[in-house]
């Protein structure tokens, strides 16, 4: 592998590092975003969870008043009862009495389903509460991360830039003319090694005779398919 071969691989590693990063600054704001909608839907759920109860309550007080309306009028159809004079009257008032039995009954089970379901959640308050701030915590922990990662990329692609700078001053013109104009096309690995005879960009088939230049030559040659600059990887030729 020849010595310009040598420089143009540390060139093309700096600006992937650089592509990295600079990747960051669009996807450490997509995260942050993505984590502080997670904190906003744990906060809504956990609110939401503690307002059931608060309407359960209310349900089950009002319940409460029904049933206790229902046996108000029960006592005072059963005190009517001796005073009634006729027998139609008598029939009517003993079935109203059963009515109100029968509705008496069906509010106590209702209130008692209540009951069951507000205990139920209040056994759930604790732990629903304790695992919301436990996943909130951990999330304003990684945004925390996340944002001094943010703060350092701007210098990190700084000093980056001033490498890359010193590198591709030891890349001949030619060859890196050659890499820039790949770059700016937008072929972010614009220099792929020779993988089991073909590109490894594209993975066209890259001809023998080509191939064998280029291991002849230890520099590199152009893919015909993708346009990228490809490579001998290894330092001893094959052996059949």
């Amino acid at each position: 592998m020849k010595e310009e071969l040598v420089r143009l691989l540390a060139l093309y590693e700096v600006d992937k590092k650089i592509d990295e990063i600079k990747a960051l600054k669009i996807t450490i704001p997509n995260r942050i975003k993505e984590l502080e909608t997670e904190k906003e839907d744990i906060q809504k759920s956990v609110q939401e969870f503690i307002e059931s109860i608060k309407h359960t309550e209310i349900v089950l007080k009002k319940k409460e008043l029904d049933l206790a309306a229902a046996e108000e009028r029960l006592r005072k159809h059963q005190e009517q009862l001796p005073t009634l004079k006729s027998n139609e009257e008598y029939r009517a008032m003993i079935k109203q009495i059963e009515l109100d039995k029968e509705e008496i009954s069906r509010l106590e089970d209702e209130a008692l389903q209540i009951m069951d379901s507000l205990d139920r959640m209040k056994e759930q308050r604790p732990q629903v509460e304790a695992e919301g701030e436990a996943r909130i915590r951990e999330i304003e922990k990684q945004i925390k991360e996340l944002k001094e990662q943010l703060s350092g990329i701007d210098e990190e692609v700084r000093l980056l830039i001033a490498e890359r700078e010193r590198r591709a001053h030891f890349v001949p013109d030619k060859i890196r003319r050659k890499y820039e104009k790949i770059r700016s096309l937008g072929k972010k690995n614009a220099v792929v090694p020779i993988i089991d005879g073909a590109c490894g960009g594209c993975h066209a088939d890259i001809p023998i005779q080509t191939i064998n230049e280029i291991r002849a030559s230890g520099t590199v040659a152009i893919c015909e398919n993708c346009g990228r600059l490809i490579y001998w990887p290894y330092d001893e030729p094959e052996r059949d």
